[in-house]
């Protein structure tokens, strides 16, 4: 593109996603013929980069429009210069980055809906290590224990759940971690206020 913005040459990737030959594109302002606008691009790097004469990037959104569907793209803007130092115009590199945007939107999507299912789980239940610290508990687990989950990251389980400095005996985890199946275990512990008998269950 030239200092004004009208385009003087595109590759033939450019005129296969417009559906334009590469002669339709000469002289017109790329903001007019590619996106149907009256003005530039919210964000251009193209027009970053004639106004600080350096290599400017940025990431662009581009809606649904007729004949076009929502997309996102890399963009960058190279400015041109003269013999004479001053700047003539600038090459715009477009990558299409949509797939991979709606693929990390997907997974974050996922994790939120992992997160809810975990938390919404009555039992207690924890993600531990091969050294009983734990990765990750529910809400149950720290309402029971009367925590919040942050505070049980990295605690060794034995120590969270039992208050002790050392596994308990019939560990269900050393079992899991030996035979590399589920093991489960009904645990009794004399509390202040009675008895409890919590079941414990492990999965590699």
């Amino acid at each position: 593109m030239d200092s004004d913005m009208r385009l003087v040459w595109a590759n033939k990737r450019a005129g296969k996603i417009a559906n334009k030959t590469i002669q339709d594109f000469m002289g017109h302002k790329c903001y007019e013929f590619l996106r149907n606008r009256d003005t530039v691009c919210a964000g251009c790097t193209c027009v970053k980069a004639l106004e600080s004469g350096k290599t400017e990037w940025g990431t662009l959104y581009h809606p649904v429009s007729e004949g076009a569907n929502e997309s996102y793209w890399d963009v960058f803007g190279v400015p041109l210069t003269g013999e004479d130092g001053e700047i003539t115009g600038v090459i715009e590199i477009a990558r299409d980055i949509t797939e991979k945007i709606k693929a990390d939107n997907a997974l974050i999507q996922a994790k939120d809906d992992w997160e809810n299912t975990f938390d919404a789980i009555t039992d207690m239940v924890m993600l531990l290590d091969s050294q009983h610290r734990i990765i990750r508990a529910n809400e149950a687990t720290a309402k029971v224990l009367g925590t919040t989950k942050k505070d049980l990251i990295g605690k060794r389980c034995y120590e969270a759940v039992h208050g002790q400095e050392y596994t308990i005996a019939g560990c269900p985890l050393i079992s899991t971690m030996k035979t590399l199946k589920p093991c489960t275990r009904e645990i009794h512990e004399a509390c202040g206020g009675g008895d409890r008998h919590p079941r414990g269950r492990d999965g590699p």
